[in-house]
C-alpha cells in the first residue's frame, strides 16, 4: 500500500509565486525509487514542488513542497495533489545525503486520466557527484551560433544516469549539469554560419576528476 500524503492550504501561502488551485481536480503520479544498482529504496521522503523552467540547464523550483509522500517496502510511491494554474512540477527526495529529481510537465503526452506512471528514478550518492558548468564564449566578429551539445560519458540528470545526452542550448550562453567523479567526459557541440550556410562539429574531451569544474569554451 502507498504511503499517501498531500500538503494543500498551507503551501499555498507560502509559494514564491502565486498559483490558482482547483481542489477538487486531483492529478497523480506514481514511480519507483531505487539505487545505482537499481534495488528498491523503501521508507524514502519525497515532495513535489512547483516547477518555474529552466535557466542554463538549471531547474527551477518553488521552496516550499506542494505534495509529500513517501514509498513503500518495494520502493514505490504514489502522490496526489491538486490540479494548479501551474503546468510543470518538480519531484525530489528529501533526504540531504542522497540525491533524486524528476521533472513533471502536464501535457496530453504524459498523463492520462489525470494520471502519470512516472517510470524507474535512481537514487544516488551526493558524494558522488560534481557539477560541470560550461560557459561558451563567442569570440568577435564571430557568426557562428551553437545548436545543439551532446555529451558521452556518465553523467545525472533528473533521476537517470545517462551514458549520452543531447541538450539544446540555443539560448543559453552557460550550461550545467551533473557528472560522476573520475572519468573523461566527451564533448561534442554544433556550431553553425547562418551566413555562409555551413555547419561543423567540434570535438573535445574533459577530464572530470573529484571537485566541481567551470570550463571556459571559446567559438
Amino acid at each position: 500500500m502507498y504511503k499517501i500524503m498531500t500538503v494543500l492550504a498551507i503551501v499555498l501561502f507560502q509559494c514564491e509565486k502565486p498559483i490558482d488551485v482547483e481542489p477538487e481536480i486531483l492529478l497523480s503520479v506514481e514511480g519507483m525509487l531505487v539505487d545505482a544498482t537499481n534495488q528498491p529504496i523503501g521508507n524514502e521522503a519525497i515532495h513535489l514542488s512547483i516547477g518555474f523552467g529552466r535557466a542554463g540547464g538549471i531547474l527551477s523550483r518553488d521552496k516550499a513542497p506542494f505534495a509529500e509522500a513517501q514509498t513503500d517496502a518495494s520502493g514505490k510511491f504514489r502522490i496526489l495533489f491538486p490540479k494548479s494554474s501551474h503546468n510543470t512540477y518538480v519531484l525530489q527526495n528529501t533526504d540531504t545525503t542522497r540525491f533524486a529529481q524528476r521533472e513533471i510537465v502536464l501535457d496530453d503526452s504524459n498523463f492520462n486520466d489525470y494520471h502519470s506512471n512516472l517510470g524507474i528514478i535512481q537514487l544516488v550518492n551526493r558524494n558522488e557527484l560534481v557539477w560541470i558548468t560550461l560557459v561558451f564564449e563567442k569570440t568577435e566578429n564571430n557568426l557562428d551560433e551553437i545548436s545543439e551539445i551532446q555529451w558521452e560519458g556518465k553523467t545525472y540528470n533528473l533521476g537517470q544516469n545517462n551514458s549520452t545526452s543531447e541538450i539544446d542550448i540555443v539560448l543559453y550562453d552557460t550550461f550545467r549539469f551533473q557528472a560522476f567523479k573520475n572519468q573523461t567526459i566527451t564533448l561534442r557541440y554544433k556550431l553553425q554560419n547562418r551566413v555562409q550556410e555551413e555547419e561543423r562539429t567540434v570535438i573535445r574531451t574533459l577530464d572530470v576528476l573529484d571537485s566541481s569544474i567551470q570550463q571556459s569554451i571559446e567559438y
